[in-house]
């Protein structure tokens, strides 16, 4: 699984404070602490979304991965690295993989700590945005607003029909 933050999975904006956790059905197949591959590179001119894209380069650390100090967020796991500092970059690109040993759920359920915004990617394709403009989306795209209360406290929950998701591993 992918996204991009502006500030989050191709692209989202502002300010990453952690990662989703992936439901399907009560099967948990990516845990709140899963460890996360993530650049500040802009690589939106690459491939970086498709399964077979080599991230390697890429660090990684378990989730939560965030920039903010709100104590309310937990468990914080992993710094993100800021351009200055003190500022976060405008856009982090994530990517995970799990693996699916039985048939795909009707339905997967996201629940995530996103702020701003967030595109979020399964198997290469777009399955979601979170406060991220229709069109285009590249390493320089805002999101539109910010969550409730100016920071990622709440998870934000969305549901969908696994259409792309495979018997093995998913990315």
């Amino acid at each position: 699984m992918m996204f991009a933050k502006q500030i989050l999975w191709l692209v989202a904006a502002i300010a990453l404070v952690s990662v989703p956790r992936l439901r399907g059905a009560d099967a948990v197949l990516v845990g709140i602490q899963q460890t996360w591959r993530y650049s500040t590179n802009n690589v939106s001119a690459l491939n970086w979304t498709a399964p077979d894209y080599d991230d390697s380069a890429w660090s990684s650390g378990p989730a939560l991965l965030y920039i903010e100090d709100n104590p309310a967020v937990t468990p914080r796991n992993t710094t993100l690295p800021n351009r200055d500092g003190i500022l976060p970059y405008v856009t982090y690109y994530f990517r995970t993989t799990f693996q699916l040993t039985a048939p795909p759920p009707s339905f997967l359920t996201f629940s995530n700590l996103v702020d701003d915004g967030a595109v979020f990617y399964l198997n290469g394709a777009e399955i979601y945005r979170l406060r991220i403009p229709p069109g285009p989306v590249g390493y320089t795209t805002f999101a539109t607003t910010t969550p409730l209360g100016n920071d990622a406290t709440s998870y934000e929950v969305f549901t969908i029909a696994p259409t792309n998701l495979v018997i093995g591993t998913n990315v």
